[in-house]
């Protein structure tokens, strides 16, 4: 599971390469029906909890995800010198296909409001936290539910925002390469080693990372 924290908003004028992929949602294509129903198929997707399949509005919760399933599977790594932060619970080249490998479905859902997210046997819920994060957000929430399907569970938290809250809401350590580790690989890994990422997603990927 995923749980809201509060942020760090900024915002700062970068140069973007036309080959990089967007990172605001109103600046995706309208997703081909073929793509919308391969994602729909390969991942499961409950489209009736996104309020129906839509290609075009930036505001649908479906089309947020299929921006999202289109970073991910769209998104070029070069492996880059070794890092602590990267080390390599997924690799560069196979975040798509671990990522179907994790998933038995996708569904929205308003159950649990102080959550972005939750996974159940490799179910992922979307919650309304999830809607409102940017689209590295969103992702990053993606790639966190989906290591908890390889067996990676959170513990109590002893530390942190999280403390004497009750809540499982942590790891034990990085080390260990759970939710939390596999997602600040993630972000490490779109500042070193992303090839046509947009410059504002990666810096946003830097402040989560640290």
């Amino acid at each position: 599971m995923k749980f809201l924290f509060a942020g760090i908003s900024f915002c700062v004028f970068f140069s973007a390469h036309a080959a990089d992929l967007p990172y605001l949602d109103k600046d995706f294509a309208c997703v081909d029906a073929a793509t919308a129903d391969r994602y729909i198929n390969e991942f499961h997707i409950d489209v009736d909890s996104f309020d129906g399949r839509e290609l075009c509005n930036p505001l649908s919760d479906a089309k947020k995800l299929f921006n999202d399933l289109n970073i991910i599977e769209h998104t070029q790594f070069a492996p880059g010198p070794t890092h602590k932060m990267i080390p390599n619970f997924v690799p560069e080249n196979n975040y798509f296909a671990w990522l179907k490998e994790e998933t038995a479905g996708i569904r929205r859902g308003h159950d649990i409001p102080f959550a972005t997210a939750y996974n159940r046997g490799g179910y992922f819920t979307m919650q309304d936290g999830w809607r409102v994060l940017s689209t590295l957000g969103r992702v990053g929430t993606i790639i966190h539910e989906a290591r908890h399907t390889e067996g990676f569970y959170h513990v109590p938290c002893n530390h942190g925002s999280y403390n004497n809250s009750g809540l499982d809401a942590c790891d034990n350590n990085f080390r260990e390469g759970g939710s939390h580790g596999v997602e600040m690989e993630y972000y490490a890994r779109v500042v070193l080693e992303s090839k046509n990422l947009h410059p504002i997603y990666k810096s946003m990927a830097r402040l989560m990372a640290m």
